[in-house]
C-alpha cells in the first residue's frame, strides 16, 4: 500500500469512528497526566539541632492519588503513613518508629480532618490538608545524650498512602515504635513485620513507597532556637 493510501485509511478510520478517537484521546491524556503525577512526588529531608535533640522536618509533595482522593471525599479515611529510622553507624540503631495520619472529609461539615499523634486539625481544603497530612514537622530523632560530636548519622524515610486492615492497624497500636533502649525481642520482631507488611522488604518497597534518606555530621546541622 502507498503512503498516500494509507495516510487515506487512517484519515477515513478518525471520521468514521468518532468513539475510537475519544476514547485515544482520553487514553493519552490520562496516561500523561498519571505520568506527571508520579514524576512530582517527592519527599523534603531537613536535619537540625535544638539544645533539646536532633530534629527532623519532613514534606511530602503529590503524595495524595486519585484513589485515595476519592476514598477521603466519599467521607471514609485515608492513611499516610511513614517509617522513620536514625541511626549511627558503627553503633547502631537510635530511633525507628512507624507514625500515621489519617485524612478524613467531614461530610456535614464540609472540613477536612487531619488525625495524627497529638491531637487533630481541620482545614477548609483539601490542598491544605493534604499539605499537613504529608508531613512532619519538628519530629524527635534523638535527644542530647544519644548524639556525640564526631558522630556521622543516617536518617532513613518511607512513606505510603495506603489503606489499612484491621489487623495492620491493631498491630501499629502494640508495636509502633522502639529505639536503643528497647531490649524486647517480641517487640522488635513483630515492629520488622508490621514494616515488611507495609512498607515492603528492605531493596523490595511496594510500588507505591516513595523513599528518601540523607547523611549528616552532627557539628554540620544548623542549629535552630
Amino acid at each position: 500500500m502507498s503512503e498516500s493510501r494509507r495516510q487515506h485509511s487512517w484519515i477515513v478510520m478518525m471520521v468514521e469512528k468518532p468513539v475510537f478517537v475519544l476514547g485515544f484521546v482520553f487514553f493519552v491524556v490520562v496516561a500523561t497526566s498519571l505520568v506527571h503525577a508520579e514524576e512530582d512526588r517527592e519527599l523534603e529531608l531537613d536535619v537540625f539541632r535544638r539544645e533539646d535533640g536532633v530534629f527532623l522536618d519532613l514534606l511530602g509533595r503529590s503524595l495524595l492519588d486519585e484513589k485515595t482522593r476519592l476514598t477521603v471525599e466519599s467521607g471514609l479515611p485515608g492513611t499516610c503513613l511513614f517509617w522513620v529510622r536514625f541511626e549511627e553507624a558503627p553503633n547502631g540503631l537510635i530511633r525507628e518508629e512507624i507514625i500515621e495520619h489519617t485524612l478524613r472529609f467531614d461530610l456535614w461539615e464540609g472540613l477536612y480532618e487531619v488525625s495524627r499523634p497529638g491531637g487533630s486539625r481541620f482545614f477548609e481544603s483539601l490542598a491544605a490538608a493534604d499539605s499537613a497530612w504529608a508531613s512532619l514537622r519538628s519530629y524527635p530523632l534523638a535527644s542530647p545524650t544519644e548524639v556525640r560530636n564526631g558522630g556521622r548519622y543516617s536518617v532513613q524515610v518511607s512513606v505510603d498512602v495506603q489503606p489499612l486492615a484491621p489487623e495492620d492497624r491493631e498491630r501499629l497500636g502494640r508495636y509502633v515504635t522502639r529505639n536503643s533502649g528497647s531490649e524486647n525481642e517480641e517487640l522488635v520482631l513483630n515492629l520488622g513485620a508490621v514494616v515488611n507488611r507495609l512498607f515492603g522488604r528492605p531493596g523490595n518497597p511496594r510500588e507505591s513507597v516513595l523513599q528518601s534518606s540523607q547523611e549528616v555530621v552532627l557539628e554540620e546541622l544548623e542549629v535552630r532556637p
